[in-house]
C-alpha cells in the first residue's frame, strides 16, 4: 500500500512538472492573467481604499511640479520624500494625467475616518471615477507584472502548475489595486530586467534594473548576483560599461535634484540607515522589541545576509560555467541566470531588518522559481508557498504569523542551498522565448547581447 501511494505521488508530481507546448502555455498564461485582472477589478469595486501612501505621493509630486527640487523640503502628510527620482517622475506623470487635486482630495472614505488625520479635516473623499481610473492603471501594472513573471517561469523551466497556486491568495493583488504602492512599479522594472538577463540582453537588463532602483531602493538586492554574472559573462570591461550605463540612468532621473541639492537627494533617496517600527514588522514580530531595535540584531542580519550570498555563490557558480568559459564568451544558461538573480533578491528579503505588508510583492511572483527549481517534489514545496501566503494575510502581524513566515523562508532557502535543480530544457526554452521577442525588440540594443 505504501509503495502504491509513493508511486501515485511520484506520478502526480511528474504530471505537474509536464512541460506544455508554447501555444498552450501562452493560452494558459492569458487565462490566468485574465482571471487575476477580473479578481482585482472585483476587489477594487467592492472594497474601500485606505490612506496609505498615495496621498503623500501626490502631495510630494505636486511640490516638485511647483518647482521644489530640494529633497529635504519635499514632504507629504505621511512624511518626507524618501524615494529616488524615478518614483517622482512616475507620480508626477500620474498626478498630471489624473489631474489629482492634492489640496482637497483623499483616497480615504470620509465615513470610515473616526479621527481625521492632521491636514485632512477639510478634505473630501476623491471622486469615485478618478480613483477608479487610478486603480485600473495599477491593475494594469499588476497584469503586466504577471505576464513578465510568466516569462521568467518559462525561461527558468518552471512548471505551469504553479500559476493557479499564486491565485489562492489576495494579499499580492490587493497591494496593487487597493494599496497603490510604488513597490509594484519597482518590481515590474526589476523582474523585466531579470527576464532580459535570462535572455542574454544585458544592456536592456541593466537599464531596467537601474530603473527599478530609481523607483525604490529594495531593487539593489538583485545587484550582487547581477554584478557577478556580468563579470563572468563580459569580464571587467562589461562591468565598467554596464555599471556606467546603470549610473547614467540614475543620473538622468535624479538630475533636477542633483543639480539643486545633491547631498540632500542622495541622503534622502538612498538612505540605508532608516529605523523601523516593531509593531508593523511582518517578519520579526516574534522577536522581542528590544532585540529588534538593537544594533546587534541589525549586525547579525547583515552578517547572515553576506554569508549566505557568499556561500550560495561559491557553491553554485559551477552551474553557470567556469571562468574560462565566461571569458571565451560562452552564453550563461538562462535558467541559472534567472534563478541566481531571484535567489539573490530572496536572500535579501529573508535577512531584511523589517518587512511591511506591501513588501510581499518583492518576491511573491518569484516563488514558483524559488520553490520549483529544487529537487524536492512540488507536493512538498507547494504547501510551503501556500502557508507563506496565509501567514502574510494575518492582520495585524502576530508573533506566530511572523514565525511561520520565517520558517517558510528558511525551508525555501535550505532547499535552494542543499537541493538545487537546473532543468535541462531551460536553455531551449530561453532560445524559443528569445526568438519570439526579437521580432519586436532589437536583440543588440544598448550592446552586450
Amino acid at each position: 500500500m505504501l509503495a502504491e501511494l509513493k508511486g501515485a505521488a511520484a506520478g502526480l508530481d511528474s504530471a505537474l512538472r509536464l512541460r506544455l507546448s508554447t501555444p498552450l502555455y501562452v493560452a494558459l498564461v492569458a487565462a490566468w492573467v485574465a482571471f487575476e485582472v477580473r479578481s482585482s477589478m472585483d476587489a477594487v469595486g467592492g472594497a474601500e481604499s485606505f490612506i496609505f501612501d498615495w496621498d503623500a505621493y501626490m502631495e510630494q509630486a505636486f511640490m516638485v511640479e511647483q518647482g521644489e527640487t530640494n529633497y529635504s523640503l519635499i514632504r507629504g502628510d505621511t512624511g518626507a520624500l524618501v524615494y529616488p527620482g524615478g518614483h517622482v517622475a512616475i507620480h508626477v506623470a500620474m498626478r498630471r494625467g489624473f489631474d489629482w487635486n492634492c489640496a482637497n482630495w483623499t483616497t480615504e472614505h470620509a465615513h470610515s475616518l473616526h479621527t481625521k488625520p492632521e491636514g485632512y479635516a477639510h478634505r473630501t473623499h476623491r471622486p469615485d471615477e478618478t480613483i477608479r481610473r487610478v486603480q485600473t492603471l495599477y491593475v494594469g501594472v499588476y497584469a503586466l507584472s504577471l505576464a513578465v513573471a510568466a516569462g521568467l517561469y518559462r525561461v527558468a523551466g518552471v512548471s505551469w502548475a504553479w500559476l493557479p497556486l499564486l491565485s489562492l491568495g489576495t494579499r499580492a493583488r490587493n497591494i496593487y489595486g487597493l494599496g497603490l504602492f510604488n513597490d509594484g512599479w519597482a518590481m515590474l522594472f526589476a523582474h523585466a530586467g531579470v527576464l532580459a538577463a535570462g535572455l542574454d540582453w544585458w544592456g536592456v537588463a541593466t537599464v531596467l534594473l537601474s530603473a527599478g532602483v530609481s523607483v525604490k531602493m529594495n531593487v539593489v538586492l538583485f545587484l550582487p548576483a547581477f554584478g557577478v554574472l556580468v563579470l563572468r559573462r563580459h569580464g571587467w570591461r562589461g562591468v565598467v560599461w554596464l555599471g556606467s550605463l546603470g549610473a547614467a540612468v540614475q543620473a538622468a532621473v535624479g538630475l533636477p535634484f542633483l543639480l539643486s541639492a545633491p547631498k540632500d537627494y542622495i541622503a534622502g533617496a538612498f538612505n540605508l540607515g532608516r529605523l523601523f517600527t516593531h509593531r508593523w514588522s511582518i517578519n520579526w514580530q516574534h522577536v522581542p522589541e528590544d532585540v529588534f531595535g538593537s544594533e546587534a540584531f541589525r549586525t547579525a542580519l547583515l552578517v547572515g545576509h553576506l554569508a549566505m550570498l557568499v556561500g550560495l555563490g561559491l557553491s553554485q557558480w559551477r552551474l553557470v560555467g567556469d571562468t574560462a568559459a565566461a571569458k571565451s564568451g560562452t552564453s550563461l544558461q538562462g535558467a541559472m541566470v534567472v534563478r541566481s538573480l531571484l535567489l539573490c533578491n530572496f536572500v535579501g528579503v529573508v535577512f531584511a531588518r523589517s518587512l511591511h505588508y506591501q513588501f510581499l510583492v518583492w518576491y511573491w511572483a518569484a516563488l514558483p522559481v524559488l520553490a520549483g527549481s529544487t529537487r524536492l517534489p512540488m507536493l512538498v514545496m507547494a504547501p510551503v508557498v501556500y502557508y507563506l501566503e496565509r501567514a502574510w494575510n494575518v492582520h495585524e502581524p502576530e508573533p506566530w504569523s511572523a514565525a511561520a513566515i520565517a520558517a517558510c523562508h528558511l525551508i525555501i532557502l535550505a532547499a535552494q542551498a542543499l537541493a538545487p535543480k537546473l532543468r535541462p530544457d531551460a536553455m531551449a526554452a530561453r532560445s524559443r522565448v528569445g526568438a519570439a521577442l526579437v521580432a519586436w525588440v532589437p536583440a543588440g540594443v544598448l550592446g552586450f547581447k
